[in-house]
């Protein structure tokens, strides 16, 4: 009995004695441009390139913009009218959409209205107009974005694959 009490102890004394900081690539995250790619749901042709967003590079990203900082910060969550709150998608979304593959005109019809046809045989390209334009109109893809930048466990997920395939490499 004591032995186990022991255990205990000396097991809850290691867990006090750690610092969660040692742990927390946050620094890391904030100065890397990288991204991830993912899939777009539902059209396993459409992947988009995700960069992880903090709330520090969030607020930071806010306060450079000289704008107040949003609950949050949820795109879908702005009045679509306001320069402030179209300079915040702009900005947003050039940190959090760092490119994508396969915005063929097909795609794009999923995920805005369109007023006219687009020709068929060519794809969209990843700029900083296009990208302020579908994070601006499309609901369903700012929303996606939204949950994907935050979504720490997906980083973590792609960080133990890409460790996993290059010890595979070696």
């Amino acid at each position: 009995m004591e032995n186990l009490e022991q255990k205990e102890k000396a097991v809850k004394k290691a867990a006090q004695s750690m610092d969660i900081g040692d742990f927390i690539s946050d620094a890391i995250v904030e100065d890397s441009d990288d991204g991830v790619w993912f899939e777009y749901p539902d059209i396993p042709t459409f992947t988009v390139k995700v960069a992880y967003l903090s709330r520090s590079k969030l607020r930071k990203m806010a306060e450079d913009l000289g704008i107040s900082a949003r609950k949050g910060f949820r795109t879908t969550k702005l009045a679509s009218k306001s320069t402030e709150d179209d300079k915040f998608i702009r900005a947003y979304g050039e940190a959090a959409v760092k490119d994508w593959s396969g915005l063929t005109p097909n795609v794009l019809r999923e995920l805005v209205l369109l007023k006219e046809e687009p020709p068929d045989g060519q794809d969209f390209a990843c700029n900083r107009d296009n990208r302020f334009v579908l994070m601006k109109l499309s609901i369903a893809f700012a929303e996606w974005i939204d949950d994907v930048c935050r979504d720490v466990g997906l980083f973590n997920e792609a960080r133990d694959e890409e460790v996993y395939d290059n010890l595979k490499k070696e």
